[in-house]
């Protein structure tokens, strides 16, 4: 009985390895950088990574040198939004996700006031 026990074990663990490297293999990834209109890099501005067909969103934060980055995302089509405080928001829509996919998205925020 224990012998079965130790067999079953490298089946489940290749089995596990497969799917686990098929749902990584399925996704994307987005990375870029936010700078203001000086060209001097903005920390803490908040990027949110929508899919269009089913709303789920992702989130990332700028760090200190301004760069963001937003990985496994599933593929599809998306939104992109970049907020800051004291800066005029963007949003870019029609971004398309593909396989292995990894898209540097880089943006320039301009001065403006909170709606």
């Amino acid at each position: 009985m224990n012998h079965h026990k130790f067999l079953r074990l490298p089946l489940v663990a290749s089995w596990l390895f497969c799917f686990v490297a098929a749902a990584f293999g399925q996704t994307a990834q987005v990375s870029g950088r936010i700078t203001d209109a000086t060209g001097a890099v903005v920390p803490g501005a908040q990027v949110t990574l929508t899919n269009l067909s089913n709303g789920l969103k992702r989130e990332a934060v700028t760090n200190d040198e301004g760069t963001y980055f937003i990985p496994l995302a599933p593929l599809g089509n998306y939104e992109i939004a970049v907020r800051k405080m004291g800066f005029k928001p963007i949003v870019l829509s029609g971004l398309t996700l593909n396989v292995n996919q990894s898209a540097g998205l880089d943006f320039t925020l301009e001065t403006g006031t909170v709606t």
